[in-house]
């Protein structure tokens, strides 16, 4: 999340980035060139170089930036009635991640992350790196597209929150 402005981002860089953990403040500077928006991806932006830790925010401050982001509740998961959506029909006008407070506290086993949303039981695969980063128990998660596979962008969960 980028703090001044409160937009939802996903950062990408080549290199580790030591430091980083769960309410850590960090800064970075976004390389100059974005020209490749993916499509999947229209909130990623490139940093030239790996964030850096400088700090870090309260549980409380977290939760109310978090809360600012959250998805609407009324609206299917990342504007998707479905687990997945062709990977044609992405052109970078609706999001591709976003922060998801389900009514009830996901349940994460063996990979999967099994919640309820807008009265229906999702059953969504957690990518590793969320899996070695995991709170006790997580209220929130991070919905987001998977690359394309076979023709399809999967939803899964990115992180827990």
């Amino acid at each position: 999340m980028h703090v001044e402005t409160g937009a939802l981002v996903s950062a990408r860089w080549a290199e580790a980035a030591p430091g980083l953990a769960p309410f850590v403040l960090a800064t970075a500077r976004v390389a100059d060139d974005q020209s490749e928006v993916d499509p999947v991806r229209p909130e990623e932006v490139t940093l030239q170089a790996p964030p850096r830790a400088v700090g870090h925010v309260s549980r409380r401050r977290a939760e109310r930036m978090l809360r600012a982001v959250l998805h609407p509740a009324t609206e299917h998961l990342l504007g998707i009635p479905g687990p997945a959506t062709p990977y044609w029909t992405l052109d970078g006008t609706r999001p591709s991640i976003a922060v998801v407070a389900p009514s009830q506290a996901p349940v994460v086993t063996g990979g999967l992350c099994r919640f309820r949303w807008r009265n229906l039981v999702h059953t969504l695969p957690v990518l590793p790196h969320a899996l070695h980063i995991r709170p006790a128990h997580p209220r929130r998660l991070v919905v987001a597209l998977s690359a394309p596979r076979q023709g399809y962008c999967y939803k899964v969960v990115a992180a827990l929150l």
